[in-house]
């Protein structure tokens, strides 16, 4: 009798060491992706063919043993020679590796659309048929046109399956978050124009020049010509017109083409922005540089920065040194 007690009590200690100890084959790191709604038979297929597991039906009584149904979606780094009994805790409440979601300025919904989907489960068509929804929009208090302003570029941590709408719900606070500092929101409400206003300013400048110092120059002479009620006449607008990013002149037939962002046809700023800025073009348009110029060229010395006046006769003396200096370069390569 008293035998047969040790023998069961040997079976079960045994049974729980094993649990508790036994490994997963993997001997190298590595990560897996369980993609959202697999069923526990595809789980099983991706562990097996990742090497992760050689025994399917050992790692299936496992999980019974466990009582987990299946792994949830989500990156996982699997450690080497990690217990099974670890693993299957890991997997089962989804304590996953966050994934780093980095997209910078984009011309384009279709380009941060692809920035966004790249290292996440969710695919750049899905994302891209939200940022051109009128209702998505809506529902985050915006417009269609400039919904593109809700999205500052950054490096952003998230989950690898995480799902459309609970990415832009961060993306929104991240929005109100960046708004609320550095005195922004003063700053907006000092130049009398709405967030927008200012994000689809900074899309010129942004188009204009990649200098911090000459984005707050040219940004000072767009605010010069809102205030004079001038045309803005800004060349990016006229090629975002032309469909056409291309272009390294924009000639008189491009000034002329019919449409709300052409600003050589409209009066003040187009609906919305014709870019994804940076943030620094934002900050560049809020710390304008306050002058007195009203026209500006690139400069002779072609390192990126512009020549400014206040006249339109010192701005031709400005525009000749440029032509003499590019035709001269041109004629040398």
């Amino acid at each position: 009798m008293m035998l047969s007690i040790f023998c069961i009590l040997f079976v079960l200690v045994s049974g729980i060491f094993y649990l508790g100890y036994a490994y997963i084959d993997k001997v190298n790191p590595s990560t897996i992706y369980i993609p959202t709604g697999s069923s526990c038979s595809e789980q099983v297929d991706i562990l097996y063919k990742s090497g992760a597991i050689s025994d399917t039906t050992e790692y299936i009584n496992y999980l019974k043993r466990a009582n987990v149904e299946k792994a949830k979606a989500g990156k996982y780094v699997i450690k080497s020679r990690i217990p099974y009994k670890k693993f299957i805790n890991i997997i089962s409440i989804g304590r996953q590796k966050p994934v780093r979601m980095i997209f910078t300025a984009s011309r384009t919904p279709e380009m941060l659309a692809k920035k966004i989907s790249r290292n996440i489960e969710c695919d750049s068509a899905t994302i891209y048929d939200a940022i051109t929804s009128d209702s998505v929009a809506n529902y985050y208090g915006f417009e269609k046109k400039t919904f593109m302003t809700m999205f500052v570029p950054n490096t952003y941590e998230v989950y690898w399956n995480v799902s459309q709408k609970t990415l832009f719900d961060r993306l929104k606070k991240e929005y109100d978050v960046f708004w609320s500092k550095d005195d922004r929101e003063a700053k907006r409400q000092s130049l009398g124009m709405t967030r927008e206003q200012v994000v689809t300013l900074a899309s010129i400048v942004y188009e204009e020049s990649k200098v911090y110092q000459d984005m707050r120059k040219i940004a000072g002479v767009y605010m010069n010509r809102l205030d004079m009620h001038m045309p803005l006449q800004a060349c990016p607008t006229a090629k975002y017109a032309a469909g056409d990013w291309t272009l390294t002149r924009v000639l008189k037939k491009h000034t002329e083409i019919d449409s709300p962002y052409n600003t050589y046809k409209i009066a003040g700023l187009p609906p919305g922005p014709i870019v994804y800025p940076s943030s620094v073009a934002v900050d560049a348009v809020l710390n304008y540089i306050k002058s007195k110029d009203i026209y500006f060229c690139a400069a002779p010395e072609f390192n990126g920065t512009h020549r400014f006046a206040p006249t339109y006769a010192k701005h031709k003396r400005n525009a000749r040194a440029y032509y003499i200096a590019y035709k001269k370069r041109k004629a040398n390569n």
